[in-house]
């Protein structure tokens, strides 16, 4: 009988340590980027932004690909990122970054400036106290009036809540020159929802198409492969001249266009 009251002792104490190192091992993580040729996925999604809150970490990794990769921080910079590549390096890596301090922190592949991303720090919102309702004053036993609250005028009605802004303005980003047998960008997205197509032709010719129905709001990246007969256009001339049409249709809006050019060579 004794034994087995030790026994249980201990395998009580042990379970007490391993508790706080598990929570404090769930509360660190924060999110992931996801490298692809050519693009940065946030949290194994179309996204580009993670947001956190400081204390946690986001891996950023790049297990498979044809190409090199890295993540160059352009203003702020995380409090510690072990592993991560000081230039741009071949699949097989990952890093993990630790963010203390509350701000945006936006990166780009040093060799890829379309892939783009941002980790946004913000600070824990601190609970608000709910308020306590005051007691309505009545008319007192003698019959001296009290104070009584004031009834709302009639017909009046909540202060309607202000619309959200239509996107009117199409902003793409696009490199002028371009390696590989794909065509990559990304556009600004205001509007949840939204649908994106994109069409790349090689004078009058279509060599490759994008679609997406639904976005996410903020950058989203397109990545629109070339087709057979631009590529063997490619590979015997070693460049494509292309231009690029982008069509962004917000939900219940407007459809809006815009047009770049680009220069396609070889990988």
């Amino acid at each position: 009988m004794r034994v087995g009251r030790k026994a249980l002792l201990v395998a009580a104490a042990m379970a007490c340590a391993a508790a706080p190192a598990l929570a404090y091992s769930g509360a660190a993580a924060g999110g992931s980027f996801t490298a692809i040729d050519y693009a940065w996925q946030a949290n194994g999604t179309s996204g580009t932004t993670v947001t956190i809150t400081p204390g946690q970490t986001v891996t950023f990794a790049y297990p498979s690909g044809a190409s090199r990769h890295d993540a160059h921080f352009t203003d702020k910079q995380p409090s510690a990122c072990p592993g991560l590549p000081a230039s741009a390096t071949k699949p097989g890596w990952s890093a993990e970054c630790t963010f203390d301090a509350p701000g945006s922190y936006p990166f780009v592949c040093d060799f890829h400036p379309e892939m783009t991303g941002t980790v946004v720090v913000a600070a824990a919102a601190t609970p608000t106290p709910s308020a306590t309702a005051t007691p309505t004053a009545t008319t007192d036993p003698v019959g001296t009036p009290g104070a009584t609250a004031t009834p709302p005028a009639p017909g009046s009605t909540a202060e309607p809540t202000a619309a959200a802004p239509k996107q009117r303005t199409l902003k793409l980003k696009l490199a002028g020159t371009q390696r590989g047998t794909r065509v990559r960008g990304s556009v600004s997205v205001e509007e949840p929802a939204s649908r994106l197509e994109v069409t790349v032709l090689a004078g009058k010719t279509k060599v490759g198409t994008y679609l997406k129905k639904s976005t996410a709001s903020g950058t989203v990246s397109f990545s629109v492969a070339l087709n057979a007969r631009a590529r063997r256009t490619l590979a015997k001339a070693r460049r494509l001249r292309v231009s690029v049409a982008v069509a962004l249709t917000p939900p219940g809006g407007r459809k809006l266009i815009t047009h770049a050019k680009a220069t396609v060579r070889p990988g």
